[in-house]
């Protein structure tokens, strides 16, 4: 879990503790229904892909999918961002019960991580309001991420995420990104609602007499 640094022999964290959580069945269930889905979505509109989890005051990338193309911008998995400070993370907060929100905005007001708080709930609002995000990253200049929620029972459990770049000549422009992107949500959101837990038996009916 901890590992020696090389230059001052300092320890830091390892992503065990990361890859320990991916196993998980609730975690392995959503990346087995998900990422057909997403490998569509970025074959259809030649952009890349993500699926982000909430984790205490962060988000966390937990399944992602190349651009079929030589141009697109990679999300790793395992990166981690302040929840603030991310469309994804603000995606997540919109699609939420007041009860969690005000759990989630104690957390992140205790962070080390300064944030407008104003500004935050009035996006989510905005947000919550139009079901989805369109903004501009805070990571990287010139691209707009395209956000929509994974829905169950009513509230956000994972966000889909497009880093939508802009290419010469244009192949699809973000709108169409965007409507696409939102279907595959969708499509994720529904099956997940339909899918059965892992790690169920479920016992076969007795056969009937005659």
């Amino acid at each position: 879990y901890l590992a020696k640094t090389a230059a001052d022999g300092s320890y830091v964290l390892t992503n065990r503790l990361f890859m320990l959580g991916m196993q998980q069945p609730q975690v392995q269930n959503v990346t087995e229904v998900a990422l057909p889905v997403m490998r569509r979505l970025a074959d259809s509109i030649r952009q890349p892909c993500h699926l982000v989890a909430p984790s205490d005051d962060q988000i966390v990338v937990i399944a992602q999918i190349d651009a079929p193309s030589d141009l697109g911008l990679v999300v790793r998995v395992g990166h981690r961002r302040a929840l603030t400070h991310s469309t994804s993370g603000l995606v997540l907060f919109a699609f939420q019960q007041e009860d969690e929100q005000a759990r989630w905005l104690k957390l992140v007001d205790e962070s080390e991580v300064p944030y407008e708080r104003a500004e935050f709930l009035e996006a989510a609002r905005k947000v919550r309001k139009q079901g989805y995000a369109m903004h501009p990253s805070e990571a990287v200049v010139g691209v707009i991420d395209l956000t929509a929620p994974i829905l169950q029972q009513e509230h956000a459990t994972y966000t889909l995420t497009v880093p939508f770049i802009e290419r010469r000549p244009q192949q699809i422009n973000a709108q169409e990104a965007l409507k696409s992107l939102r279907e595959a949500a969708d499509e994720i959101s529904h099956a997940l609602m339909y899918r059965s837990p892992r790690n169920i038996d479920t016992v076969p009916d007795e056969p009937s007499g005659t």
